[in-house]
């Protein structure tokens, strides 16, 4: 005979799966203390397994002071619990070390990391760009018996190869066997040699990928790097086979790897190809449009980086700081000193982006070329403190104009600024 309890047990239970569920799906820290508050009110938030779902939450949302006093108060932390906090330091902006200080306490509390754990701790090495982090990973990963699973080892290259140990990266992808390399692991492998620009190192294991890679078929990501590498090395003709394989396969209208061909023609000195790849686009995006834009600027034709960008903007398609930072540099040489100046002040209000040191330094180069060297002065003054580069190119204007006077004091402040870097 069921007892009387049962069915206000199973009611419970049932809310607690659809709070839970709700939690999965929540994307901001609103509704994610929305459904905590819930799950404490219906009595369910207290077991593990609702701390654990709490505790992904709030790191998916990048509240990880919540996330850490929600972590701190749980009594029997289990491997999830230390990795799901783990995963959040690691994706958090400024705060990879903390996954690892994670790492070496979970060690000390006697829970067993696992593969993901391992992983996780390689992808917050892999954003520090630490091999040194990086090995005593590996060497854990080692010890526990991890390292040949295919996300640890994966997770492994693609740190090295950040960190710039291109031979690591490689031994890593070696030591897999041959069944355990799938379409992410040889990826990632080619993006290391495309990170690190090489382009025949590319090409050969691209090569091996079609004869001995156990059927695992080359996606758009792995011809992205390829292209990538050979972008590194600007030599026309592979890079002109790559894209003859690109197309064989199918990937013609592909946006990523049609931005890796602008960039590797522009790199080549050909802009005529590089405006082709962009023509077959159907719907540029901001990364399209941004790679055509500075390709154009980059080999001195500034009307048309300007007509790409105003038809960027009729397409709807929002700018981000890289591409007004072109869209400013083809200001600068075009002599639409204005037109340059009226972007930077409005960038923030109409686009959503906050002017950078960079952009000042073009704006600084806009006036100094058009020989407002005042005018340049003044704005070098109101937001150089922390750019070296903005007082370097206003010294080279004042030299161009024979401006002794604001060359001394360019010079002047460029040093005392080099001075501070120094210290």
């Amino acid at each position: 005979m069921a007892s009387p309890s049962s069915p206000a047990a199973a009611l419970k239970l049932v809310l607690k799966l659809v709070l839970i569920h709700l939690l999965r799906g929540a994307s901001d820290l609103a509704s994610v203390a929305t459904t905590h508050a819930k799950l404490v009110k219906a009595g369910v938030a207290s077991p593990l397994a609702s701390c654990n779902h709490l505790l992904a939450a709030y790191c998916s949302c990048g509240a990880m002071g919540r996330a850490r006093d929600l972590f701190d108060g749980i009594r029997d932390r289990d491997v999830v619990s230390w990795t799901k906090l783990m995963s959040g330091y690691a994706a958090a902006a400024a705060r990879p070390r903390y996954a690892m200080s994670l790492l070496r306490a979970m060690g000390s509390s006697g829970v067993r990391p696992n593969a993901v754990t391992f992983s996780t701790a390689a992808c917050a090495c892999a954003r520090l760009a630490d091999a040194g982090l990086g090995r005593q990973v590996h060497a854990r990963a080692e010890v526990a018996g991890c390292v040949r699973d295919t996300v640890v080892a994966t997770a492994l290259l693609d740190m090295y190869g950040k960190a710039g140990g291109v031979e690591d990266a490689r031994a890593v992808f070696d030591a897999m066997a041959a069944p355990a390399r799938n379409a992410v692991s040889w990826g990632a492998m080619l993006a290391v040699y495309a990170q690190n620009a090489l382009g025949d190192e590319a090409i050969r294991l691209f090569a091996d990928l079609r004869t001995r890679g156990g059927g695992v078929a080359p996606n758009h990501f792995m011809l992205a790097s390829v292209v990538s590498a050979y972008a590194g090395m600007a030599r026309l003709g592979i890079g002109r086979c790559v894209h003859g394989a690109v197309l064989r396969l199918g990937y013609g209208n592909n946006d990523v790897i049609s931005v890796s061909l602008v960039d590797m023609y522009s790199k080549c000195g050909c802009y005529e190809y590089s405006r082709k790849v962009f023509d077959r686009i159907k719907q540029p995006s901001v990364v399209t449009y941004t790679s055509i834009i500075l390709a154009a600027a980059k080999y001195g034709r500034w009307r048309c980086a300007l007509t790409l960008f105003d038809e960027m903007l009729d397409q709807g398609v929002q700018p981000n700081d890289v591409t007004l930072l072109g869209v400013m540099h083809a200001c600068s040489h075009s002599g639409l000193v204005d037109t340059g100046l009226q972007l930077l002040r409005s960038m923030q209000s109409k686009y959503g982006v906050a002017p950078c040191p960079s952009h000042y330094t073009s704006a600084v180069d806009m006036l100094g070329r058009a020989g407002r060297l005042e005018a340049a002065f003044e704005l070098a003054q109101l937001e150089g403190n922390d750019a070296l580069l903005l007082w370097n190119s206003l010294l080279s204007a004042c030299r161009t104009h024979k401006r002794l006077d604001l060359a001394t004091m360019a010079g002047q402040m460029g040093l005392s600024r080099a001075n501070l870097l120094i210290k």
